[in-house]
């Protein structure tokens, strides 16, 4: 998950269906104070993805 320029943040995520579409009902909401206007999903072939990384900029 990256925060980009123009305000608009972009994620990738793979996993089960149900646990992938659980995270986009709460993109969809956004934590507290949030303002989430839009969610743009694009679906690809997954990349297999074996875990994450939490860095601090």
């Amino acid at each position: 998950m990256q925060n980009l320029p123009d305000g608009s943040v972009e994620l990738w995520a793979e996993g089960k269906s149900a646990d992938v579409e659980a995270l986009l009902a709460w993109l969809r909401r956004g934590p507290p104070h949030a303002d989430v206007t839009e969610v743009r999903v694009e679906r690809t072939t997954p990349r297999g993805l074996a875990g994450f990384d939490v860095r601090r900029v």
